[in-house]
């Protein structure tokens, strides 16, 4: 019981509590019943916290008085017994002079007894520190003895009152009113419990028996029991009705999530918005207003003739096998009209480039809140609505070309009538921030991409991306922020050859401050691996694919059209000739060279906040033919550069597509690699440990070897910029660019794509403010990714024109700790994943169970080096 734990629980949860009774307005404490049962958590929570041994020793040392928490404790718990008792006459009711002049006697009481608990402490010889058997150890001295049985017998006397009242009350009440009495009356209970064994424990020192137990191992168990039920008990009435309207708001939102999917790309920009804050029975009628502006959207194409086949069809499907999922009329009835907003809604999307139809239908299924989650459910499951979207697809691509625009009619609540033609958007670059950037802006607009150079048909060197042919690793939060954005994309990455290796299980690692990970079975993070350049060729064939999604290739951006307010388009130059590209949105993805600083300064606006870490890493890569069975699968070798030992010296071997290894290497200024071919196994062999010389010693190379200089770490702070112009963002390296080394930007990047989508689907793309929300959330995972860049390579020499601040040294040295912890510990390594795979906040690592890891965890013995196995070392002979 030394650590206090069965004090600081309950004591936290009579906080909460209280804060839940505060939430309810600021002119709480005038309520007559509700000031003192909030007196009761308040002061019940300080009590708590005060009566736990840690917090006994710190105020005993803090005030130099030897058991000086004893009267403060004691006078806490007066002071709660007069808040019970408070509170039973506010219940009672009766005159309101009658109960003001009650209260008042009995505060005045206490307060009579709390300056007796104070003149007995000073009266009384209490030498000797007692954090946990003070009772029971100064039982028989005089003052103390006195001291001890005047807060008992207050305390006794408040929660017998406080019981019997709550034992008549509940005779009256019903509902969430009566589940608090009862939590709190089992709360009482307890805390009966507790004092009769302090006074059990009392008694017997009077007696001469020694049954401290009573004190020190039983009473502290049932304190921390009367505090949780306690809590539960005034808490529940509180929050008991919010939380079931809430949770049935939940569940009535999750179903009618296919609905609402359906429609709310059809509703009006700035209507049925959901954000995440949002408490469930918000997010419903924000959500049904969009359902409700979605079927506005497609009433002129209802067509009654969709609804009487769907309608036949799925009466025919009754006492079938049940596939249709029509099981009586009326459900047939709902899947007929879930058929006929399919079939509209496709319309609506095509800019009413259908025919309006000759005999429209009614929508019915939407009048009762029962019926609109059935027409949720139809259009999520039936087959029957599924064949009428796609015949509703047919017809309009059909019909798409072959009509007059005297035959074309436009809903006003459509997109043609709100701006002419759908939005349109234009990204700058075509790797592959780009690439993912337009298919997530294709749900939105037609989207344009501008590429300057002529992208490869295959997986194939791409022209200005030097970085490509060095080691890339995707991260378990990019793959799976790439897997969210295309789905399926990873398998169709794996079945052209790249590798989806088990962080730690597929992975030999040695950290920087020179550790040797550990290796485990059970691995929940997962990397990728392959090429840059298949990587790119699989990205950019599968988004290319929508019609909705133009690239146009050797074309040079110019400038950004607009002013300071907005962006209205872009100015480009093809073919020796300029031409202007309206937009609602440009983004900004053409990497390392975005030339976004001086397009904004042209629009007037002043230059954004920059930094760059340049640790001066040179690279060089080479791929190889993998040696042995080892091309069969080969885990991840990994030697990571000390910056503190100069110069710094790392390398990596990466399985990629077609039983290669890519490998590079790097070093720090003084120590860079060359372009020699024959010096490159000397260098591998160099690194603070040479398995990777070693391993590459039976290995056949295919490439010459590669370089690149141009690694620093530099990112741009747009999200901070005083001014930001509407329809315009820069997302991936065009916001930071990272040292390669830690294979962080790739995840970065389709992270930020992910923010992307997140806010275009609360907010129209074109809507004022949505360019600077797109900014401000993109700038969480390049937060995260540059915390892990550069709080190593800022110790680099020369890295940057300011030394390494206090806060980063301290950051650093724990950082060190935590790899020590996770080389030695797999519980701590499993955190540490967490955070250098990206799926989660470098702040994770601050967490209190992973603080107890890093300064109290067990940790096994380092290891003395890579922990690769005999069979893995057979494989490369």
């Amino acid at each position: 019981m030394d650590s206090g734990i069965v004090f600081y629980i309950p004591g936290v949860l009579l906080l909460v509590a209280a804060g839940l009774k505060l939430s309810a307005g600021t002119g709480l404490w005038r309520d007559s019943l509700v000031a003192p049962s909030n007196a009761i958590l308040l002061v019940g929570s300080a009590v708590c916290v005060l009566s736990a041994p840690p917090t006994i020793r710190y105020v005993n040392d803090a005030t130099g008085v030897a058991n000086f928490s004893a009267p403060l404790v004691y006078a806490g718990m007066t002071a709660l017994s007069a808040s019970y008792l408070v509170l039973m006459i506010r219940w009672k009711g009766g005159p309101p002079g009658t109960q003001q002049r009650a209260a008042r006697l009995v505060l005045g009481v206490y307060a009579l007894v709390v300056a007796g608990i104070w003149v007995l402490f000073g009266l009384a010889e209490v030498p000797v520190e007692r954090t946990q058997d003070l009772d029971t150890y100064y039982a028989n001295t005089p003052c103390m003895r006195e001291m001890i049985v005047l807060y008992m017998v207050a305390h006794t006397a408040a929660t017998v009152a406080l019981a019997v009242m709550s034992v008549s009350w509940l005779r009256e009440v019903r509902g969430v009113t009566r589940v608090g009495l009862i939590l709190l009356i089992v709360g009482l209970t307890f805390d009966a419990g507790y004092q009769i064994a302090k006074y059990t424990a009392m008694a017997a020192r009077w007696n001469g028996v020694d049954w401290d137990f009573l004190s020190t191992d039983v009473s502290p168990p049932l304190v921390m029991l009367a505090g949780v039920t306690t809590a539960a008990g005034f808490a529940v009435p509180r929050v008991g009705p919010p939380a079931v309207d809430n949770l049935r708001a939940w569940k009535r939102y999750r179903l009618l999530k296919p609905l609402w999917a359906e429609l709310q790309t059809l509703r009006a920009p700035t209507e049925g918005i959901i954000r995440w804050w949002d408490p469930p029975v918000v997010r419903l009628a924000r959500q049904e207003i969009a359902i409700w502006d979605g079927v506005l959207a497609c009433s002129p194409y209802l067509d009654d003739q969709v609804r009487t086949t769907a309608y036949a069809e799925a009466v025919a499907s009754l006492g079938a096998d049940g596939t249709s999922g029509v099981r009586s009329p009326h459900r047939a009835t709902v899947v007929a009209e879930a058929a006929m907003l399919a079939a509209a809604r496709v319309q609506v999307l095509h800019d009413g480039r259908a025919e309006v139809p000759a005999r429209a239908g009614t929508l019915e299924s939407i009048s009762t809140p029962r019926r609109m989650v059935l027409l949720s459910r139809a259009l999520s499951s039936s087959p029957i609505v599924a064949q009428a979207r796609r015949q509703a697809a047919a017809r309009t691509a059909a019909g798409r070309d072959s009509r007059s625009p005297q035959q074309k009619r436009v809903h006003p609540m459509s997109s043609s009538a709100r701006t002419a033609s759908r939005r349109t958007a234009v990204v700058i670059g075509g790797g592959m921030t780009g690439m993912l950037a337009a298919a997530v802006l294709a749900d939105f607009a037609d989207v344009r991409i501008i590429e300057r150079d002529v992208l490869p048909d295959g997986p194939h060197p791409r022209k200005g991306l030097p970085q490509a042919r060095h080691a890339h690793v995707l991260w378990s939060g990019g793959v799976k922020a790439l897997d969210d954005l295309l789905p399926g994309i990873v398998d169709q990455l794996v079945d052209q050859g790249a590798h989806t290796p088990r962080i730690m299980t597929d992975l030999v690692s040695k950290a920087p401050s020179g550790q040797w990970f550990r290796r485990f079975t059970h691995a929940r993070h997962t990397s990728l691996l392959c090429s840059r350049d298949l990587l790119d060729a699989v990205i950019r064939t599968r988004v290319l694919r929508d019609h909705r999604i133009t690239l146009l290739q050797q074309t040079e951006l110019l400038a950004l059209l607009g002013d300071g307010d907005r962006v209205t388009g872009v100015r480009v130059r093809a073919d020796q000739s300029e031409t202007s590209l309206s937009a609602d949105l440009v983004i900004d993805a053409s990497g390392r060279a975005s030339r976004a600083p001086v397009w904004l300064r042209e629009l007037g606006l002043p230059p954004v906040q920059e930094r760059t870490v340049d640790a001066g890493i040179g690279y060089a890569s080479r791929i190889y033919r993998a040696p042995g069975s080892a091309a069969d699968g080969f885990p991840i070798v990994n030697v990571q550069a000390d910056p503190r030992r100069i110069p710094g010296r790392g390398g990596i071997i990466v399985p990629i597509e077609g039983g290669r290894w890519l490998v590079t290497l790097a070093g720090s200024r003084g120590g860079q690699p060359s372009s020699d071919n024959d010096e490159f196994m000397p260098f591998a062999l160099s690194l603070p440990h040479p398995v990777i010389g070693e391993l590459l010693e039976n290995a056949t190379p295919e490439t010459d070897v590669i370089t690149t200089r141009s690694t620093a770490n530099k990112r741009r702070y747009y999200e901070r910029a005083a001014r930001w112009p509407d329809g315009f963002a820069v997302l991936g390296d065009a916001v930071a660019g990272y040292n390669p080394v830690y294979g962080h930007g790739l995840s970065a990047a389709a992270q930020s794509v992910i923010a992307l989508r997140h806010v275009l689907r609360r907010q129209d793309l074109g809507a004022r403010g949505t360019a600077r929300r797109v900014q401000k959330a993109a700038a969480r995972p390049v937060e995260n990714a540059w915390s892990l860049a550069v709080g190593q390579d800022v110790f680099y020499p020369d890295a940057s024109d300011q030394p390494p601040t206090r806060l980063e040294r301290t950051l650093a040295a724990f950082v060190d700790k935590a790899v020590d912890a996770g080389s030695r510990n797999p519980h701590a390594l499993r955190i540490l994943l967490d955070v250098m795979s990206m799926e989660k906040p470098p702040a994770r690592l601050l967490m209190p169970d992973m603080l107890a890891l890093v300064y109290l965890g067990r940790k096994t013995p380092p290891l003395e080096g890579p922990p690769l196995t005999e069979q893995e070392r057979k494989a490369t002979l």
